[in-house]
């Protein structure tokens, strides 16, 4: 017959064999055997059978005093590492940041005149390659200012600023007054580059309308009926003065024919018109013909004139708010903040593994 099995009794013999393990390490070997001894019971086992099938599984308990203190140093030495491991981890990342250069930033804000429309246009020249080579240009790195500008490029930060034409500009630099410098040079360069598209716009223009000057004057000289027998030339077409006149007059009685609403308006301007072409002439179809070109001419020598009086304005390229000055905080790279953050992260990881050591440390003693 089966004795009567009493658990506290046993497992207080079974604690005393466990030997010279610490507090933390019996409590947790117990820990693991009444887990494993609540399943057993689970699946059917008596109280005794789960004791002593939960005890087989651990092993015995002359291994785990044996191998107890060791354990113990094992944790210790294993959480001092750690600790010394993050502090030293922290040291470094201190050190590195130290030695990343320290960055000023110039800042300056403008506004681009043009059309609403066109503000994406004039925004991509401000921001292009091509300004910035010109930029870079203007800082005495002519032979290598394509190199310089995409490397500037890396450092250039522009910012719109949202439902207008204005645009924030940040060039970083490890020298203040350089920051500043290449900030202001560079709505510098975008003025420079709009004249020149400007210049080329306006000589296209200039050309078109020399152009039509010149198509007209050559029109005037075919339609021009220079005679010998002439006597009162026009100095300006030479033709008669009087035969001119009437051509005008001839032209202008056609338009108010045109230009009549009424019947009987249309009526009295035909019938002046008729007596003024029954006057006889054999220039009068080509002198009106001259004066159409003549009109033709006046107008284009008119805007060619106007076109010269309109020179360009830099006050309707650009406008600035606010330049940057040498006066600048230093800025706080984002990779010096994350060196910085690590640092914490692997200090407080440090403290905790010299505490779970120092822990350890006293557990064994």
């Amino acid at each position: 017959m089966e004795t009567d099995f009493n658990l506290m009794d046993s497992l207080q013999q079974w604690r005393t064999r466990l030997g010279a393990l610490s507090e933390d390490d019996r409590m947790e070997i117990e820990g693991h055997l009444q887990d494993s001894m609540r399943e057993l019971c689970a699946t059917g086992l008596t109280e005794h059978e789960a004791f002593l099938v939960a005890r087989e599984r651990l092993g015995e308990v002359q291994n785990w005093a044996a191998s107890g203190p060791a354990s113990g140093h094992a944790r210790r030495w294993l959480w001092t590492a750690l600790g010394l491991l993050g502090l030293t981890s922290a040291v470094v990342c201190l050190v590195i940041s130290l030695f990343i250069p320290k960055m000023h930033e110039g800042r300056c804000v403008v506004e681009l005149l043009a059309e609403k429309s066109d503000v994406p246009t004039q925004r991509a020249i401000l921001e292009s390659t091509e300004t910035l080579v010109e930029v870079m240009q203007t800082q005495g790195s002519a032979q290598h200012a394509l190199s310089a500008a995409r490397e500037l490029q890396k450092r250039v930060h522009f910012d719109p600023i949202p439902d207008t034409a204005m645009v924030v500009i940040r060039v970083e630099d490890e020298s203040a007054s350089k920051a500043a410098e290449l900030a202001n040079a560079i709505p510098t360069a975008y003025e420079s580059r709009r004249l020149a598209m400007d210049d080329n716009a306006r000589e296209l223009k200039r050309l078109a309308l020399e152009g039509a000057v010149d198509e007209a004057e050559a029109k005037l000289a075919k339609l021009n009926p220079v005679s010998s027998q002439t006597r009162a030339l026009s100095p300006s077409l030479g033709i008669p003065m009087d035969e001119l006149a009437k051509a005008e007059r001839i032209r202008q009685l056609k338009a108010n024919v045109t230009a009549a609403e009424e019947d009987w308006q249309k009526a009295a301007a035909q019938r002046t018109l008729d007596q003024a072409l029954a006057t006889p002439t054999t220039e009068a179809p080509k002198l009106e013909e001259i004066a159409l070109a003549r009109q033709v001419l006046a107008e284009a020598r008119s805007k060619f004139v106007k076109f010269k009086a309109e020179p360009p304005a830099l006050d309707r390229i650009l406008r600035r708010h606010e330049q940057a000055s040498s006066n600048l905080d230093v800025l706080t790279s984002a990779e010096v903040e994350h060196l910085r953050w690590w640092a914490l992260a692997f200090a407080l990881l440090g403290l905790a593994g010299l505490a779970m050591g120092h822990r350890s440390n006293h557990a064994i003693s």
